[in-house]
């Protein structure tokens, strides 16, 4: 029943998107798209060498645009505020240290909503491990491609995420 409801939950994704957007203009665009036309392997590079300079505490959040136009070419220093992935500015702004911490987090918080899943017999603790589960999927799939958690109010809904996974694995039975 779970490869049905994913299986069904693509479908409507891509019967939205296509329908919204236009499944041409999204194809177009990636015909579009070359090496030429994309600078991101070239900030990618200037970003590396920078994190050479800060790599286990990072140059502190929200540096990314004052400290990189240090590192980069005169056509790209202006231009990038923010680093795509998401992932590669957080192990810029707080270094491994910083990463790794947050990783642990979200991978305790990923555990315990997969437990409770698996254990719980309360139906709405089963619900809310399973939205924190699916949720955490889904955001670490878009902050692989963009920036989403650079904007405050994702960042937050995610830490509530978090706290659901939390929530669902040790709330007490017939607790209100």
């Amino acid at each position: 029943s779970m490869v049905i409801l994913l299986a069904s939950l693509i479908a409507i994704d891509l019967l939205v998107v296509g329908t919204y957007f236009g499944t041409q203009r999204v194809v177009e665009r990636i015909a579009q798209t070359t090496a030429e036309t994309e600078d991101r392997d070239e900030v990618a590079g200037y970003a590396l060498e920078m994190w050479k300079d800060f790599p286990v505490f990072g140059a502190g959040l929200g540096a990314f645009p004052v400290v990189f136009p240090r590192y980069s070419a005169e056509a790209t220093a202006g231009t990038y505020t923010h680093l795509k992935p998401n992932k590669a500015e957080q192990c810029y702004d707080v270094g491994l240290l910083g990463v790794s911490l947050l990783a642990l987090m979200v991978l305790m918080s990923f555990a315990i909503a997969l437990r409770a899943h698996y254990q719980r017999d309360d139906p709405l603790m089963r619900g809310i491990s399973f939205a924190a589960i699916m949720s955490i999927i889904a955001l670490m799939i878009h902050s692989a491609v963009d920036f989403n958690l650079q904007i405050p109010a994702n960042a937050l809904t995610f830490m509530f995420i978090l706290a659901l996974a939390w929530l669902s694995g040790h709330r007490l039975e017939g607790e209100a």
